[in-house]
């Protein structure tokens, strides 16, 4: 190789690293769930190990159907995901994922500022009357805190909050679900305002990123209750429970920009990306100048 040719391909991976260096400032990651484990559910690559209570399936994501256009790498990441959980709301022994009270959980318990995001497929939002909701901390009396789901009969994406635990705030956030269709949620919830910014794609249809800020409506989150976080139904006992896919399932602390979201990929990947290309170019070149 030239000595050009090596200086310009030392410059190219400086300059990539440099921008893999500049990212905006990500808050802590408490919670990652992604059901790649078929043996346990509940385990956590970030966060306390979720219990499997009932029936929860290990769904590995198909070409066609349900959960196919699920992103089989996180845009963000780069990380590989083949498999989501499945929970359906008919069954006796509907299933659900939940953490336990104790010192494993207390992260979660004690966000009031915080961003839960996932990928979701509601199969059917009129096999059962009550509301579909998706995951929460929501226990009883005092331990209410907050949950997020789909209103029965319509898909409507709801937020239901509550600050201490015997009041109940429910809030139809006006982005809608349809049933048999693969969607981003995210949901940035300021409980020491209340306020919220609402984030859903719909997959399927390769829809454009929704975004609602609620303002007002919302509960300050009640900060004394010991809820276990629960993926899969409003609480560990109730008949609110969600119905169809559910996968990627992440809590971050703080308020997460556009910018910032699991379906949108960081400056860091972005410029490695760079990089594999810039070097690819610079292999071709220096092969054509050897010919």
């Amino acid at each position: 190789m030239s000595f050009s040719r090596t200086i310009a391909k030392t410059g190219v991976v400086a300059m990539a690293l440099t921008f893999a260096g500049v990212n905006t400032a990500q808050a802590d990651v408490i919670g990652h769930w992604r059901f790649e484990n078929s043996s346990d559910l509940g385990q956590a690559t970030v966060g306390p190990n979720l219990s499997q209570s009932g029936t929860v399936s290990y769904y590995e994501l198909p070409e066609t159907g349900p959960g196919s256009a699920f992103p089989t790498t996180i845009p963000q990441t780069g990380t590989s995901n083949e498999a989501a959980a499945r929970i359906l709301s008919p069954t006796a022994d509907t299933g659900y994922l939940s953490s336990s009270t104790g010192v494993d959980s207390a992260d979660l318990r004690s966000l009031n500022v915080f961003t839960f995001e996932a990928f979701a497929n509601i199969e059917s939002i009129t096999v059962s009357t009550n509301n579909y909701y998706l995951a929460g901390q929501w226990g009883g009396g005092s331990d209410r805190r907050w949950a997020v789901g789909a209103e029965a009969g319509t898909g409507n994406v709801l937020i239901v909050t509550s600050s201490a635990g015997t009041n109940t705030s429910v809030t139809n956030t006006g982005l809608t679900m349809t049933a048999g269709q693969d969607y981003y949620i995210g949901v940035a919830l300021d409980g020491e305002n209340g306020e919220a910014t609402v984030y859903l794609k719909n997959l399927t249809t390769d829809g454009e990123l929704q975004t609602v800020t609620i303002a007002s409506g919302l509960e300050i989150l009640n900060t004394i209750g010991g809820d276990p976080f629960v993926i899969g139904r409003l609480t560990t006992s109730s008949n609110s429970r969600w119905h169809g896919l559910v996968d990627e399932v992440r809590v971050t602390s703080g308020l997460l920009d556009e910018s910032q979201l699991m379906i949108v990929p960081e400056p860091a990947s972005m410029a490695l990306l760079g990089l594999g290309g810039s070097l690819m170019l610079l292999r071709r070149c220096g092969q054509t100048a050897r010919v």
